[in-house]
Formats: structure tokens, C-alpha cells, sequence
């Protein structure tokens, strides 16, 4: 259990949480089910950035995914399990940026 997310209720046993920057890529411009306690909430994946003190070869577990709520639904930063026909279910921190709605996930798994 991570900050109140049962990973194991999120994701098939045995599947792997870590979640590269290559999932993503096809998901690019879909929507995303974002479910945090009771609530739950529509999320488009705007764009995938890169983390400034990455390498190329650290790219590929390093990077930023950025989220704008669908429809006007303020959304708390938090740990969300995130639905996609596009990319497995997973739990990822949201946090909002800027002085719009946009949320961002901070993947940063370099060694």
C-alpha cells in the first residue's frame, strides 16, 4: 500500500507498477479515468515532457505527464488510480501546475 492506493487492488498480480515513457506514447490526446477515494474524474494526457537533468538514455523511466480535467470539476491533488483502454490501470500523485487546472505526474525512476 502507497499513500492509501492498494496497488495490488490496481493492477493484476504480478504485473510490474513501473510504468515507462513508452506506455504513454499511444495515449497521448486520451482521456483517462482518475479515481481518488470516492470521487472520480476525466483526464486528458496533454503532453509527455522531459525532465530537465536527464539524459537520452534516462528518458525512457524520467519524464512529466501532463493532465487537463475534461468538463469544469476542480481536481484535489492526490494519489489517482488512472484508467485507460490505452494504458494499464496504475496509481500515480497528481498534483496541480500553473495557474490553470492542469495536473502533472512526476515519473522519475533514474538510478
Amino acid at each position: 500500500m502507497a499513500l492509501g492506493v492498494d496497488v495490488g487492488l490496481a493492477e493484476p498480480a504480478g504485473a510490474s507498477t513501473a510504468l515507462a515513457r513508452s506506455d504513454y506514447r499511444r495515449a497521448v490526446g486520451k482521456v483517462f479515468t482518475a479515481r481518488h477515494g470516492r470521487h472520480s474524474y476525466r483526464l486528458r494526457l496533454e503532453h509527455i515532457h522531459d525532465l530537465a537533468h536527464t539524459t537520452a538514455a534516462q528518458r525512457q523511466h524520467s519524464f512529466n505527464l501532463v493532465f487537463v480535467p475534461i468538463g469544469s470539476a476542480h481536481v484535489p491533488d492526490g494519489v489517482y488510480v488512472l484508467r485507460s483502454s490505452h494504458v494499464r490501470v496504475h496509481p500515480l500523485f497528481l498534483s496541480g501546475i500553473g495557474s490553470h487546472r492542469a495536473m502533472q505526474a512526476l515519473v522519475n525512476r533514474t538510478r
